[in-house]
């Protein structure tokens, strides 16, 4: 069930993106060129609407309740609890404590910082089809074949797995400020970042890196050995420790909700440790947005008194 109610809003998601992108449109264009401009006989419904990029009241209303219900199913579970008597299987839900799970957390004890919370910096990958364009126009045109054992084939020879994901570029959700390009991006290594309270305004912010190179990353090895000579010769001198800001917006974040909206300014590089099989690059912080919930711009009032009075829904 849950599946299904994540389906169901990843396509609605998209077509609230196509509603955004139409209001905000100077020119208030239809999203399809060809539409016909007489007036169409499905004209003021919802499916109408949100086809044509319309906002109306029932379009927001609509994305209200939509993200209302996804906050309201985060960190509920659904669980196989006995069969009945007549062969029906019964379920329970469960509301996942994200505090609680803090405790199950391990940090290195150079420091000993309340932890606040852990992001997960899962990288979000383009397409397959803009992945292999990017790959054929830097390489060369393919050749119409495939190679025996599956791969693409192109005039310099056979795509293999290692090559396709070294140039597969992926987008970091961990959101950098810099001045200047580094050599290496941070953010495109960290497995996941940890957040400890200093004080009230400022906060420890650890990048967990692995000491293990990863195959299908062609520059893993390298960032690597940069950060061990940033161990040995001190942190002058090397980009990758050198931005301004640091930015999130959580999604399965422990310790925290979901949606919330977290930034940072760099005061200093704190230290490199080694910890748990990772390199854990820490800077202090200070805070500058602290948890913004980014959906409350979409709050439908009367709509949310509705749900707070639980009136029945109309027909």
């Amino acid at each position: 069930m849950k599946k299904w109610l994540k389906n169901k809003i990843a396509a609605i998601s998209i077509a609230f993106s196509n509603v955004e992108k139409n209001f905000i449109n100077q020119e208030a264009k239809s999203l399809d060129e060809n539409v016909n401009q007489e007036r169409r006989h499905t004209q003021g419904m919802l499916s109408d609407s949100l086809l044509h990029g319309e906002v109306t009241q029932e379009v927001k209303n609509l994305r209200w309740r939509t993200y209302k219900v996804l906050k309201a199913s985060d960190g509920i579970t659904i669980e196989y609890e006995y069969t009945d008597e007549n062969g029906n299987l019964i379920y329970k839900t469960k509301k996942f404590d994200n505090k609680l799970a803090l405790r199950n957390v391990k940090v290195d004890t150079f420091d000993d910082y309340e932890l606040e919370m852990v992001f997960n910096n899962d990288e979000i990958t383009i397409s397959v089809d803009d992945a292999m364009s990017k790959y054929i126009k830097e390489y060369e045109q393919p050749v119409n074949s495939t190679h025996e054992n599956g791969g693409l084939v192109t005039s310099h020879g056979e795509i293999t797995g290692v090559e396709y994901f070294a140039t597969n570029k992926t987008q970091a959700p961990i959101n950098i400020t810099r001045t200047y390009p580094p050599r290496f991006a941070i953010e495109n290594f960290t497995k996941r970042i940890s957040i400890r309270k200093i004080n009230d305004t400022e906060r420890l912010i650890e990048f967990y890196v692995s000491k293990y190179p990863n195959e299908y990353n062609k520059n893993s090895k390298l960032f690597i050995k940069e950060i061990q000579k940033a161990i040995k010769s001190g942190p002058r001198n090397f980009s990758f420790l050198e931005f301004d800001e640091v930015e999130f917006v959580t999604n399965k974040t422990i310790g925290v909700p979901d949606f919330l909206h977290y930034s940072y300014k760099i005061l200093n590089f704190n230290k490199i440790v080694e910890f748990d099989g990772n390199y854990v690059i820490k800077f202090n912080a200070e805070i500058l947005i602290d948890g913004e919930d980014i959906l409350s711009e979409y709050i439908e009032k009367e709509l949310d008194e509705k749900y707070n009075n639980k009136e029945a829904k109309k027909q």
